[in-house]
């Protein structure tokens, strides 16, 4: 064991778990004492062993309940006497330089427990430290931090997220590569701006960017920070972006980042990327997003996700696209997307795409005269794994629009993706009444003689016609998850037979009542799903790793 080697050392450490590791620590043999604490305090998810640190009667301790979870202890910690260097020395000299991976900011509302330094430490340890930036994680690499939105400040009384926010540089050393610092309020753009481009000075070769924030807070500048921090640098190391709300000069100043993978763009508002009449229109360049894998795109309406899109040249090698649209849409605006996807997605590189549409209450544009709509553009891509479409569609008006896959339709996906492992399609209308679907379960079998590596299905169709002796020549098959979706249905046996003889290893099943008049297809699925003895799924509305297909 003397002679054990450091590096077998620090790998025995890295397998471990914090339990081993605080064992290893106190209990175990010497030498596995500094791989053990590097472990432990490689990454911190808070400030809590910070303030384990240091001296008890440094503080008073101002509890408070977070104001949407009672249970919830937060905990504000206070100066109660003046703070000297030797309260830290321990702390600098023994942990600070261990630390590569530092989270915190927001409490959230399930935690127990959540502590929070106040304005004064803060300021303290930074008088304390000569204003030392990276003095308390001087090899940090990887730095979160989410400012709290404003009303847990007033609950909480932490003031302004600036007047905390401004000391995130005690933490930020020379080493850092990955940076999280999303915008949760306007109170201080001024500030948040400011430190952002200090950021942008101090740290060229940053290769994750995260500005994304998940509250709908307007800049009050004529540019936003995020506008003015991206376009400040060429970024040639970047790997990973994500960020709210950008402008098209900084799109496509990020379509020159050269080593871009993953994208990550979340839009507030309607008309940040609108074309200004008398401007000079935008097209694809080649080179553009010349790296970029994985793209997800939330905005209001869909237009916003087809524009950007439009911005990437037909070759390239985005694998994974995923666009999450809040309003409702027409057909019309669905066809464009789809068309915008085939011209300016590669068939070669595309393997996993979703689309939902209609996540919040709300109707995007008037339906058109549009009657149908054709997925015939996604056959082109012939690598997909996982397809996922979820449509809420605008009210009709006089039309009876639908979007619906056809018996035609069935046949060419079955020829065109046969590697697919995740399928679901499905679309819903407020107020609508329910249409048979044009589907039935003999093309659900077609489908599955093409799809021989299927394990997820769901689909809308016809299961009223099922007689339960019917069984594929080339069957059983893999499925192990399928959902009905608000498919009508009439004996609950026969479906049960059906599904037993075809799908022998189906495990979990899920359905959808939409409509006034589907409540008993509803409990009908729920007589075949405990026939069955399924496992139960709720539909789902956000796109879902699929990596276990």
């Amino acid at each position: 064991m003397e002679k054990c080697l450091p590096e077998l050392l620090s790998l025995i450490c890295e397998s471990l778990g914090r339990k081993d590791l605080l064992s290893m620590v106190l209990t175990g043999y010497r030498g596995f004492l500094d791989p053990a604490l590097d472990a432990l305090w490689h990454d911190i998810p808070s400030l809590d062993p910070l303030i384990a640190c240091l001296p008890e009667d440094l503080w008073r301790i101002e509890r408070k309940p977070h104001p949407k979870n009672p249970n919830a202890d937060y905990r504000t910690y206070h100066l109660r006497r003046p703070l000297r260097a030797a309260d830290l020395q321990r702390y600098l000299d023994r942990y600070a330089r261990r630390i590569r991976k530092l989270e915190s900011g927001i409490p959230l509302v399930w935690e127990e427990k959540s502590t929070i330094l106040s304005r004064d430490t803060l300021r303290a340890i930074q008088i304390i430290t000569n204003f030392n930036p990276g003095v308390l994680s001087p090899l940090l690499q990887s730095f979160y931090w989410a400012p709290y939105p404003p009303d847990l400040q007033l609950h909480l009384g932490t003031g302004p997220s600036s007047t905390i926010s401004e000391y995130i540089f005690l933490f930020l050393g020379d080493h850092v590569r990955n940076f999280a610092f999303p915008r949760l309020d306007n109170s201080d753009d001024q500030t948040y701006a400011t430190i952002l481009m200090n950021i942008a000075d101090r740290f060229k070769d940053l290769e994750a960017i995260s500005l994304q924030s998940p509250y709908d807070t307007p800049p009050t500048l004529d540019i936003s920070p995020s506008d003015t921090f991206l376009s400040s640098s060429p970024w040639r190391c970047l790997q990973s972006l994500a960020v709210d709300s950008i402008t098209l000069p900084t799109l496509l100043h990020i379509a020159t980042m050269p080593l871009l993978m993953s994208l990550i763009l979340h839009f507030q508002n309607h008309d940040t990327l609108r074309y200004v009449p008398g401007s000079t229109p935008s097209f694809a360049q080649p080179g553009y997003f010349r790296s970029v894998q994985d793209l997800s795109i939330s905005c209001p309406e869909l237009g916003t996700a087809t524009r950007i899109l439009q911005q990437f040249p037909s070759f390239n090698v985005v694998s994974t696209l995923h666009c999450v649209i809040r309003e409702a849409a027409s057909l019309d605006d669905i066809q464009t997307a789809l068309d915008a996807i085939a011209a300016h997605c590669d068939p070669s590189s595309l393997k996993n795409f979703s689309l939902t549409i209609g996540t919040e209450k709300g109707y995007g544009s008037p339906v058109s005269s549009s009657l149908d709509i054709d997925i015939s553009p996604l056959f082109s891509f012939k690598n997909l794994r996982t397809l996922e479409l979820q449509v809420l569609l605008t009210p009709n008006i006089g039309y009876k629009e639908s979007f619906s896959i056809t018996s035609e339709a069935v046949s060419r996906m079955a020829i065109s993706w046969p590697g697919m492992k995740y399928l679901d399609i499905s679309s819903t209308r407020p107020n609508t009444s329910p249409n048979t679907p044009p589907i039935d379960h003999r093309d659900i079998l077609r489908l599955l003689e093409g799809m021989r590596s299927l394990t997820h299905l769901g689909l809308q169709f016809n299961a009223t016609e099922i007689e339960g002796h019917e069984l594929s020549s080339s069957g059983p098959f893999g499925l192990r998850r399928l959902h009905v979706h608000d498919s009508p249905v009439l004996s609950t046996s026969n479906a049960v037979s059906f599904l037993k003889s075809n799908t022998p290893n189906l495990k979990t099943f899920g359905y959808l009542s939409t409509r006034q008049y589907s409540g008993w297809f509803q409990e009908g699925w729920e007589r075949v799903r405990q026939e069955a003895g399924y496992n139960s799924i709720d539909h789902r509305l956000f796109y879902e790793s699929t990596d276990e297909y």
